[in-house]
């Protein structure tokens, strides 16, 4: 289980840290640094763009919402979400 760190130390980015882990340890912390992964941590976290036919970084053909509006709704989830723990952003870990 890991969870989202903001931190003054990282104003445009976030750590994810495992859980019991320190936010300021290489060991225990991964820089998450563009918009760009957004999409994909939120995914770790509960999130999903609107169809299968993306995964947040390109533009959906389906509905037409485009890959910037789903990068902000994921940005917007992490942030709802950081301090919360889920299994799922071990992954960022190896394992």
């Amino acid at each position: 289980m890991a969870f989202i760190h903001f931190s003054d130390f990282t104003p445009c980015a976030f750590v994810i840290v495992r859980d019991g882990g320190n936010p300021q340890s290489e060991s225990d912390s991964v820089l998450i640094q563009t918009d760009w992964d957004h999409p994909g941590v939120a995914s770790c976290m509960g999130w999903s763009p609107c169809h299968r036919e993306t995964d947040g970084t390109i533009d959906c053909p389906e509905c037409g919402l485009t890959a910037v509006s789903f990068i902000r709704e994921a940005g917007e989830h992490i942030r709802e979400h950081a301090g919360e723990s889920f299994p799922d952003l071990n992954e960022y870990f190896g394992g």
